[in-house]
């Protein structure tokens, strides 16, 4: 026993000031100290050997078990008074590293990670990934991730969650792990729901969405959406900045069933869209012509119009994409009057019309003011803005509705002068209002794809 002490008490003297506070750390501690496995993976625990009567059991004694536990604590007084300095000793950690397995140092980081210096933990890991090949848990990277998001150290925790998703980095996994992806998000999700040191916000999850959104792409936003269902069901949420921000690039990428998905996931789980939420959603489902879709959205929008005017009176900046998701509001319940002094007002503050804008209008316009519609289209041309093929199916529709197929001739023909390809719409408009008018020859005609006849 006097040489256990006098082991403890030589590195002690080495690093003072680190002991005087492991002391502290661990005195509350009543039980025993043990080094137990990672809780994923069941320790394996070999049958004893059959022993003679009499002979005695020397696993079993005192001193034995007396030297294991001043092993165990050695250990996690090297570990601590490495990783809670701001400087990293090279040569402790290349003699610590001997000492551990993947799971020992896991047991043992997930112990003291309250009192662990963040940037030198990533030092540490670094060096002991590049210089000895140490494969660490992905527990102990997610505790990593989230002790360098708690110190802001946001630019490390990203490079840390991208080459981890890459598989850059050598890691310890249990064996029935199937999907990476989700695993790394129930992880990150375990260790910050685990320890109150974490629970300072949830841009570490931001973090997540946005690195999976904009850095893997190549995977597809199937991978990305997973990951976002996934911390919703444990009610983890990031951000309405991060949330828009996925919800443009799922625009951008034509997926409006998923941008429609991702807006009402965030009602279920008490996040609240903004202006800029349906703005870019509207948006989005405009250019793909998903009409029923924007229907749903503008009724849950005039409640966001109340609030868009109360912030004006405060001083709150509009910018175009908000007072063109709101006129089109207006436009689409028939309320062209409030639709207008909205132009106005932008125009006022020096924010200017473009194709959108003008797409609105003539919108509000095809039901009751087929005329005003097509003078909106000319007002466009010589406003030097152009009409895109939103604008020529919204004119051809109304046209079609009263039976003026001449005049939505007229229009069809110079979608190509205007050197514009019709879409799926288009035609669609053109033969159903033919059909409309009894005229099945001519509709037949503006198939796009019409089959050979059979022999």
């Amino acid at each position: 026993m006097d040489m256990r002490r006098l082991l403890v008490q030589k590195t002690a003297a080495a690093t003072a000031a680190a002991t005087n506070t492991a002391a502290i750390l661990f005195l509350p501690i009543k039980r025993p100290l043990t080094v137990s496995l990672h809780p994923l993976q069941k320790p394996q625990n070999p049958k004893p050997e059959p022993q003679e009567v009499g002979s005695p059991n020397l696993e079993a004694t005192p001193s034995a078990a007396a030297a294991a536990f001043d092993r165990s604590l050695y250990n996690k007084e090297s570990a601590f008074s490495i990783l809670s300095t701001a400087n990293l000793n090279i040569n402790h950690c290349k003699d610590l590293l001997t000492h551990f397995n993947p799971h020992q140092f896991d047991s043992i980081f997930w112990e003291i990670h309250k009192y662990v210096n963040a940037s030198t933990a990533l030092k540490f890991f670094y060096f002991a990934c590049e210089s000895c090949s140490f494969r660490f848990t992905l527990r102990s990277y997610c505790v990593l991730f989230h002790l360098l998001v708690s110190k802001n150290l946001d630019s490390g925790a990203r490079l840390l969650l991208i080459r981890l998703i890459d598989g850059k980095l050598p890691v310890t996994l249990r064996d029935d792990v199937g999907d990476l992806h989700k695993e790394i998000a129930n992880v990150l999700a375990d260790t910050y729901l685990g320890s109150d040191k974490f629970r300072n916000g949830i841009k570490g999850f931001d973090i997540l969405v946005h690195v999976y959104a904009s850095e893997f792409k190549n995977l597809g936003f199937d991978v990305t959406m997973d990951v976002f269902r996934f911390l919703a069901a444990r009610g983890l949420v990031p951000s309405f900045k991060t949330c828009n921000v996925l919800m443009t690039l799922l625009v951008k990428a034509n997926e409006p069933e998923k941008s429609y998905e991702l807006k009402k996931r965030m009602v279920d789980c008490g996040v609240k869209p903004t202006l800029v939420t349906y703005s870019v959603l509207i948006n989005g489902l405009m250019k793909l012509e998903k009409f029923d879709e924007v229907d749903c959205i503008l009724k849950e929008m005039l409640d966001a119009l109340k609030l868009y005017y109360m912030l004006q009176d405060k001083g709150f900046a509009a910018n175009k994409v908000t007072s063109n998701a709101l006129i089109l509001g207006l436009c689409k319940v028939g309320k062209m009057h409030e639709a207008k002094l909205l132009v106005k007002s932008m125009l006022d503050k020096g924010i200017g019309l473009d194709t959108f804008t003008y797409n609105a209008l003539i919108y509000g316009c095809c039901k009751d003011r087929l005329e005003a519609g097509l003078k909106l289209k000319e007002e466009m041309a010589e406003k030097g803005i152009s009409p895109d093929i939103v604008t020529y199916n919204l004119l051809m529709h109304g046209l079609c509705n009263k039976g003026k197929m001449d005049n939505a001739l007229m229009v069809w023909h110079e979608i190509r002068r205007n050197g514009l390809v019709p879409s799926v719409n288009s035609y669609g408009v053109m033969i159903g209002g033919f059909c409309n008018v009894g005229k099945l020859e001519e509709a037949i005609q503006f198939l796009p794809y019409v089959a050979p006849a059979e022999n």
